[in-house]
């Protein structure tokens, strides 16, 4: 079954998933999960809950529990553009609304605020050109984010066999002289005690 992290922030994570008994063949296929499904969360901490997410590579026999929607949208919505919608800030606005009068730390949004939302609806061939745009700008971000990423994991074991290397005694920091760093004079106070010399001369 797939935990509520399964879904972050618009990305279906398929490994978050819980073991649980095998439900009997009915229910199974009511709540098994298929490629393109759009999940949403119903209760979670207040800016999670209402998070979106298209399933992508399901592990097989992989279901939903009862804290998640799948939303079925009809033929006038793709629905690509439909989970945009929800991950925009007008979409997440109106979620947060509905979210808000619940109490406790796991509020949640029930069916009916749900069919409530309101999304905008242009021609369907203009929802796919607008869907074709996001994977295009959201393909550099998640390529920036990779790389980035690269570059904070190297740094990071760097780190570590920095630490394991003195404590093993592999690097000799005996005589190492530490520098000292002279204390920055305040840019600000300096910038304004040249603008009154500045002024003074002029006077």
């Amino acid at each position: 079954m797939v935990a509520l992290s399964c879904i972050n922030r618009g990305l279906f994570i398929p490994t978050e998933i819980k073991p649980i008994d095998k439900p009997q063949q009915k229910s199974l296929e009511l709540i098994q999960l298929y490629e393109g499904d759009l999940l949403m969360t119903r209760s979670n901490v207040r800016e999670r809950v209402g998070d979106a997410a298209i399933v992508r590579n399901p592990l097989p026999h992989t279901i939903f529990s009862d804290l998640i929607y799948r939303l079925t949208p009809t033929s006038i919505i793709n629905v690509e553009f439909l989970a945009a919608c929800l991950l925009s800030r007008v979409g997440r606005n109106q979620i947060e609304i509905f979210a808000r009068g619940s109490s406790g730390t796991m509020p949640k949004i029930t069916q009916g605020h749900v069919k409530s939302l309101i999304v905008p609806l242009p021609p369907i061939d203009e929802q796919g050109e607008i869907v074709a745009y996001l994977d295009m700008q959201c393909a550099n971000i998640d390529k920036l984010i990779s790389e980035l990423n690269y570059e904070i994991a190297l740094f990071a074991e760097y780190r570590t066999r920095i630490i394991s290397d003195v404590v093993t005694g592999k690097l000799d920091v005996r005589g190492v002289v530490v520098p000292e760093y002279e204390a920055v004079e305040d840019f600000t106070e300096s910038e304004n005690e040249g603008e009154a010399e500045s002024m003074e001369s002029e006077e």
